[in-house]
This record gives C-alpha cells, structure tokens and sequence, in this order.
C-alpha cells in the first residue's frame, strides 16, 4: 500500500470477474446442427497471418473451445491451430452462445467489425465438453513489434506485470506497458506497446489503477476496438475482494415504531431514495462485492434495496446476486447495521454480532437498562471470492460508533464511551487472520479510538485516498473523516487501493437531494471503498 503522498511502485491485481453465460443449447439440450454444406475452416485460417482475415464476406464452418462469454457472444480457441506464431488460435464469434469449457460449432459470415475479426454466428451448436486452453503469456519484447499483438487476437493471453502510466479512465479501461518502465506513453510514441485492460465482459470487476501502478496477472481475450488492443480480463491468479462502507441516512419505512425522531417517509419517499442508495452502489460504486451501510431500520429495507440493485445492475450489464444482512440492535432511533453482499462473487459464511450483550464499564450508557456498550453492536460476516481457498477468507465487521450528538464537552462527546466500544471490537477480533473493520466510527483520524485499535495491530487504510479526496464528511465547511477502513496485520499488505468517492459532500444538496436518477447527495457520508487482494483462488 503506498503512501498518501505516492502512489509510484503501487502493486494492484486485476479485477476478478465472474464469467456470465449466455443462454445455449447445451449437451442433452435441443441445439441446432450447424449446415454441413460448408467443410470446416480452421480457425487459424480465419485470421490469417494479417490484420485483415483473407475470408472476410466469406461464410464458414469452424469451430473451437470457448474461453470466454461477451455480452454479444463468445469467444473461442482452438489450440495449436497450425503451429504457426504468425496466426491467431482465437476468434470472437458475434451472436455465438456457449459456456466456457465447451467446444462449439459455429457457421456464419467473416467479418472485420473495426479492425476485430470475427464470425458473425448464424448458427451454433455445443458439441462436446474440453477444458478452456490455458492463456497464452504476452511477451513484453516482442510487444513493441507492430504486428505482435495481431498474432495473439482472438486468444485467451496473460499479463504477466505491467506498470500503469495514467489511471483508469471513465471507460473502466487501465493501459498498461507490458514489463516495467518508469515514464509516461506520449501521442508520439510507438503505439502497439501500449495494452489496455478493459472490465468490458459481464460481472468483470474493475482494476481501478493509479499512475505508476504494477499490474499483474491479468488474464482473459485479446480484443480490438477504437483502434487499441484490450485484454478483456476474466480472471487472475489472485482473488481481489471490493470492500466499500457506506452511512446511508435514515433508512425508515413509515410505520412509528415509537422511536425518538425517527423519520416516517412515505412509499413514495422511501422507493425515491432507494433508488439514489442503488445508482450509487452501481453507477458511482461499480457494484462492490462487499458492502457495510448503516442508519437502516429494518432488514425487510436492505432487501429492497438489494433486490431493486440487481435488477438495476442488469440494466447496465451488470450481473449481481445481493444478499441483505441485518441483525437488530440496541439504538434507541431503531437504527442498525448490515451488509450488502453479492453471493455472485463471495461465499458467505458465519454471521453474527460481536459484544450485544457486553456491559460497560461506566463510560456508555446504552440498551435497555443503560448499562451496555453497544447502542449498534458491531456485525461480523466471514467472507471469501467464490472458488476461493479458505485462506482466502477475511472477516468483515460494520460499525457504527456511539455519535457525538448529545454529548457534552466534559465527556469529550461521548469520545470515552467509543473508546471503550473500539477496545471490545479490537478483544472481539482477537486471533482472526485477516480482517476488515469498516464503517461510521464517528472518530477523527487522530482520534483516541483510531489509537485504540491501531494497538492492536491494526491499521487505517484512509491514510492512501489521494489527498484531494482524503476526508468522508463535512461539517460546518471543514473536511474530516468519521468512516473509516481498518485492516488487521495480515492484510495490511493486501491493500491495493482505497477511495473515497465523492457521492455526497462535494455536490449540491438540495440540487439532487430529490433526484432519483442519480446517487449525489443520497447521504452526509461519502461512500469509501478499498481493493484487497487474497490468496491465489483454486484453477
């Protein structure tokens, strides 16, 4: 993890996707034979030792392994096609269906779409089941050779390391230099050296990279468009886990539940800002595979919430499976917190609450009889990236700190009470390997409760936000943090990246607090996210 004041020698691991399946006729299912009027023409032959396929506008029969589903169709090798480093093994087969793992049959007309060879699919047909060919090693010599990446088009290719020149653009796409260099890829440059990972595929997750970043081990189709050849990144050697926070507001449905102040908004207020709460999970967020909120009432709140994001999400192209995690707790309001978690991408495991029950020493007076330390016991989720190993499991814990409205000057707001809750936390997580405290800590950076658990070992990852966007909340116009993203020693070098997006102190309130399209200004709180990269996940 580097410093707040650098970001050069960076490492960050490519975004691990889940590979989405188009719908096909699979084997026992009914699919239609493709025309034997056509020989078979091997793939090779379709690619041609060119740029341009020497068949285009010609129809063909040919067929190969699939290695990876598009939104559009998939994409297919056939390994050691004809031995020759000049020809591609791969091809992208326009309206082609399929599962990764399959050989299928495809007829359809060859053409160049952009620069992008490509079949465009009439008829497809599975017929049999082979393991994908492992990916082909991009060779970081050979790169600056104009013809080289032409040669691999089509293929399911590795990149070993690349170091990062700009960061990643709105697009979700990362250029890269294969190898390592130390400077800037300039409009006068050699350009065939340059190699842009993109998280077009569906359910891809997005690298999310700073300049001077090292990347390594992507892997997934090298494609062609708006005259740059991408890697299409599928997966990678190491799992990398998005792990965001997010204070939601006031969360409430309109039933009085007796609560002090709580709000009663209507059916039509609550589906107003659960639809602001779902365009900034997707939209500004990307879909993060792990996210803790807090300020909801109820649970049956953040399943509509999960429910109305994945269906949001496919809109976008987006495939997510949220699953709603709340437990109640001690606050007064009935306010609580939970988890978001997309069962896509992680494997959950054991959830609970950690301390509901535990007494306090005298500095915090919260549950019913005023003797507890917890008014919002912290909530623990074991979680893992699918196909994970279990040493790949870290332990996340949402938070939500005593607030320090109310209290008085002589009990420095209520700071002994969150002192006493972040040494419980910290016992709480005791001999865990790897763990993330996340949320509302209602603490300052410099704070005696970021001291507590930084004892422990633990430490606060809002120290690498760029400067320019390092606080979460503003209050009487000064930037502060109270959210914050704790990590336990284990995963201290697992950091690859953290944020904190700007959805909410930097944008005009009142100009979108009443604007369902958009997720500015769904809260006071901005949103942080981070990128952890775990243990190798199994082949």
């Amino acid at each position: 993890m580097s410093s707040a004041g650098s970001n050069r020698g960076r490492r960050i691991a490519a975004g691990l996707s889940v590979c989405i399946v188009a719908p096909f006729a699979g084997p026992g299912g009914a699919a239609t034979a493709p025309s034997t009027a056509a020989p078979s023409t091997p793939l090779c032959a379709i690619q041609g030792p060119g740029q341009v396929s020497p068949l285009a506008g010609e129809d063909v029969t040919t067929s190969g392994i699939v290695t990876a589903v598009d939104r559009s169709g998939v994409w297919i090798q056939h390994p050691g096609c004809d031995g020759d480093a000049a020809t591609s093994d791969g091809l992208f087969t326009f309206r082609g269906t399929g599962q990764v793992g399959y050989r299928v049959e495809v007829s359809g007309e060859v053409a160049e779409f952009f620069g992008l060879t490509q079949v465009v699919a009439d008829e497809t047909a599975v017929t049999g089941q082979e393991p994908a060919p492992p990916p082909t090693g991009v060779d970081p010599a050979a790169a600056s050779d104009p013809g080289y990446y032409e040669t691999l088009e089509g293929m399911n290719v590795a990149l070993e390391r690349g170091q990062t020149y700009v960061g990643t653009n709105t697009f979700g796409e990362t250029f890269v230099v294969p190898g390592m260099t130390e400077d800037r890829a300039r409009r006068t440059d050699d350009a065939p050296q340059v190699l842009a990972l993109d998280d077009a595929l569906l359910g891809a997750e997005p690298v999310h990279a700073f300049a001077f970043d090292t990347v390594e081990g992507a892997v997934g189709p090298l494609s062609f468009s708006f005259e740059n050849y991408k890697l299409l990144v599928t997966e990678q050697p190491a799992g990398t886990l998005s792990v965001a926070t997010w204070n939601l507001l006031n969360v409430f449905d309109e039933i009085d539940d007796g609560g002090p102040a709580t709000p009663e908004p209507s059916q039509a207020e609550q589906a107003r800002k659960r639809g602001k709460i779902v365009r900034g999970i997707v939209d500004q967020l990307r879909a993060p595979a792990v996210i803790a909120v807090q300020e909801v009432e109820k649970l049956a709140l953040l399943q509509a919430v999960a429910a109305e994001t994945d269906r949001y999400a496919a809109s976008r192209g987006r495939v997510t499976r949220y699953r709603a995690v709340l437990l109640e707790g001690n606050d007064e309001r009935g306010i609580d917190v939970g988890f978001l978690l997309d069962e896509e991408r992680v494997a959950v495991g054991d959830v609970r609450q950690l301390g509901a029950d535990t007494g306090s020493t005298g500095a915090c007076q919260d549950g019913p009889d005023g003797n507890l330390v917890y008014d919002r016991p912290p909530l623990a989720v074991d979680v893992r990236p699918v196909g994970a190993p279990p040493t790949a499991r870290v332990t996340v814990v949402a938070n939500h700190f005593k607030s320090k409205f109310g209290g008085t000057p002589a009990n420095d707001f209520f700071e002994d009470c969150r002192v006493e809750q972040a040494q419980l936390l910290r016992d709480n997580v005791r001999g865990l390997p790897q763990v993330a405290l996340l949320g509302d800590f209602n603490a300052f950076r410099d704070s005696r409760i970021l001291a507590a658990l930084g004892a422990g070992g633990y430490a606060d990852t809002v120290d690498a936000i760029p400067a320019d966007r390092r606080f979460s909340f503003v209050f009487q116009g000064r930037v502060q943090f109270l959210d914050h993203l704790v990590v336990s020693p284990a995963l201290r070098g697992r950091v690859e990246a953290v944020d904190s997006s700007k959805l909410d102190s930097d944008t005009p309130f009142p100009r979108f607090e009443n604007d369902p399209t958009t997720g500015f200004s769904t809260s006071d709180h901005d949103p942080l996210i981070s990128y952890l990269r775990l243990p190798a996940t199994h082949s």
